[in-house]
């Protein structure tokens, strides 16, 4: 005669609630314009570069399968120098480009190995533009994705270090710029002008999960 404990089914035990924060540089792809001054081209390529934040939530259904959500923060600063008549005054130019989103994890549950993970959701952009006696701000947002794929190291039993490399994609065809006096103003681009928010990050983080 067969025992209760015969009957009972063995349940893999993992956890299954997961938030992690990261930081890293990231570096923006697309083409400079042709179209723009020799000097106007060395201050776009220093805005290419800038800081990565990352932080996630997540949510795992099974041991590789999880779902929760997506958001990070991509910041450059530069400051251009503009000469007009003869004087010479400074921009400070500061970008931030923001992603939140639901996203779907692979094998990510793994404390130590690699995961890969996939998201489509919305990408903003926020430019601000002070000068010595002005002060404008660019925005917008379009449909955008990011493909990421790392590696989890295990330090202790709730703790992990994780390596992640991403690729970030999204085009503007659009912005609305708001000057100091609060008029705004629709910018379309042309079609081979769009802007273009394609960027490669690199992260480290660290991983926190409970049961």
């Amino acid at each position: 005669m067969a025992g209760a404990s015969d009957n009972v089914i063995e349940q893999k035990d993992y956890s299954k609630f997961r938030i992690s924060a990261g930081m890293g540089g990231g570096y923006r792809i697309d083409k400079v314009s042709d179209r723009l001054s020799p000097g106007e081209k060395d201050h776009v390529k220093k805005m290419k570069w800038g800081m990565n934040v990352e932080i996630d939530g997540e949510y795992y259904v099974s041991e590789s399968i999880g779902i929760g959500f997506a958001s990070s923060w991509f910041r450059s600063a530069a400051t251009l120098t503009v000469n007009e008549s003869g004087i010479s005054s400074s921009i400070k130019d500061r970008i931030n480009l923001f992603y939140l989103v639901p996203k779907i994890i692979f094998g990510g549950y793994k404390d130590q190995g690699w995961f890969v993970n996939a998201s489509l959701g919305y990408l903003g952009y926020y430019q601000k533009l002070k000068g010595e006696k002005s002060s404008n701000k660019l925005t917008g947002g379009t449909l955008g994705g990011v493909y990421g794929f790392g590696y989890n190291i295990s330090m202790t039993e709730s703790i992990s270090l994780f390596f992640k490399l991403s690729f970030t994609s999204g085009v503007l065809s659009k912005l609305t710029l708001t000057t100091g006096n609060s008029k705004k103003e629709t910018i379309d681009f042309p079609k081979d002008e769009k802007e273009g928010l394609n960027r490669i990050s690199l992260t480290v983080g660290v991983r926190f999960k409970s049961r």
